[in-house]
């Protein structure tokens, strides 16, 4: 890579992929992680001068290269699915000068010319912006024809989140120069660094020329979450360029002219989490590189539950992906949660002048979304409702109408001030009341 020509002045290329592959160039040079042994080879067989453009998918053979060759005229390698075959064999002679394929998890790709474009299994925000600049006979569901300028960047992550550079849509028209840039994020910390690069809010007219100092956007959709991507903007003279990265949910890198600092993101990834275990060996999906593998019996961190009964885990090893709740033993979730309760209210007693009241929200696992029981969590101190402590207690294995009894005895507010602060007493007393109230109901059920 180190013979390769350096990129021209602002133009960047950042290709991530899964297992720690990537291929980064600049004005500064190339570099690269875990290359395929074929794109090396391609470099190097068709005499490349200069990359342009690389893309990684979900698996080592899959793999797309653009670059220009000895003789200076642009040429391209690689994996290319049968719709880039037919988008390929469908183009002018104009066409054929300029490919770009993007690869995402999975089997979803987006391929494009100057004029036309074929994908397949995009999120659903950045699929329907391809068909809005797309002409309207010609927008099919996989595939179209622009009706004004071809982006020169499209990247995006499965969550929802994708950014465009080269095209927009101003006024019911395409516009294309100068270019536009177009964008949604659904992810915290993408939208953080984002917000972070810029001087000026974004319903300013200042704003909008800022935008035009933009070279470069690139998210890494291997990521479980939308929290390792890349913002380059133009290099002033003699100055190297701004920049806003985050790498693998790290602390987010900033650099520009009004801040010379790194600043510590407000996004946080959950830290709360619960002990499962893993009921088989692999992952649901093989090819969805999102998924993460595991081991049956392996005790994995759960951090939250992102809706359809797929959670974000962990492993002990620090690699974080999804996991279908088929595969994991949500029994064993809950009786692990009880004994985490019950620690908690164990070493608080034993201080034998409490403070703090335990966070009984921490301690949910299965939460309640009855019309009814979201205002009276609204309106209560501990912000649970009877199901959820319901559930909790059922951790405990010897759920009854006596264990509710003795359990219930324990949090009489009169009993419970005795184990208070004075200065925190009124407080304390207030919630044990609370939680008294809530086992009483579920002793009369």
């Amino acid at each position: 890579l180190s013979k390769l020509l350096p990129l021209p002045k602002d133009h960047h290329l950042t290709a991530f992929g899964p297992d720690g592959r990537n291929f980064f160039g600049s004005p500064n040079g190339s570099t690269g992680t875990n290359l395929p042994t074929e794109l090396v080879d391609a470099l190097i067989g068709r005499a490349a001068r200069r990359v342009l453009f690389v893309s990684f998918g979900y698996h080592s053979d899959l793999w797309f290269v653009s670059f220009e060759g000895r003789d200076g005229k642009s040429d391209h390698s690689g994996t290319l699915p049968n719709a880039v075959f037919a988008l390929i064999a469908s183009n002018n002679s104009r066409d054929q000068k300029f490919l770009r394929l993007q690869y995402g998890p999975g089997n979803s790709c987006v391929a494009w010319t100057e004029s036309k474009w074929a994908c397949h299994d995009l999120p659903t925000t950045l699929h329907s912006f391809l068909k809005q600049i797309s002409c309207p006979q010609q927008a099919f569901t996989s595939n179209g024809e622009f009706r004004g300028g071809h982006p020169t960047q499209i990247t995006w992550h499965p969550d929802g989140s994708f950014f465009v550079i080269g095209c927009a849509i101003e006024g019911g028209e395409v516009e294309t120069s100068p270019k536009y840039h177009v964008w949604e994020f659904a992810s915290d910390a993408i939208d953080y660094g984002w917000r972070k690069l810029w001087q000026t809010p974004e319903d300013s007219e200042a704003y909008k020329e800022e935008l035009s100092k933009l070279a470069h956007v690139s998210i890494d959709p291997y990521k479980p979450l939308c929290n390792q991507y890349v913002f380059i903007l133009k290099s002033e003279a003699g100055k190297e360029p701004d920049f806003a990265l985050q790498f693998d949910g790290q602390e987010l890198v900033l650099r520009h002219s009004f801040v010379k600092d790194k600043i510590q993101r407000s996004y946080q990834a959950p830290r709360k989490f619960i002990w499962a275990y893993s009921k088989h060996t692999g992952r649901p999906h093989r090819t969805d590189t999102w998924e993460l593998p595991m081991k049956k019996d392996q005790r994995v961190k759960v951090y939250k539950d992102q809706g359809n009964d797929w959670y974000l885990v962990e492993n002990m090893q620090g690699k974080q992906g999804f996991a279908h709740s088929s595969w994991l033993d949500l029994k064993r979730i809950q009786v692990d949660v009880y004994q985490e309760f019950v620690h908690d209210v164990d070493a608080k007693f034993k201080l034998g002048t409490i403070t703090v009241f335990p966070n009984m929200r921490l301690f949910v696992v299965d939460r309640c979304s009855k019309e009814e029981c979201k205002h009276n969590k609204a309106a209560g101190d501990l912000n649970i409702c009877a199901h959820e402590l319901e559930h909790l207690l059922r951790g405990s294995g010897c759920y009854s109408h006596a264990f509710l009894k003795e359990e219930r005895n324990k949090w009489h507010p009169d009993k419970f001030a005795r184990h208070c602060h004075p200065a925190h007493r009124d407080d304390l007393k207030r919630k044990s009341q609370e939680l008294f109230v809530m086992m009483g109901l579920l002793m009369d059920v």
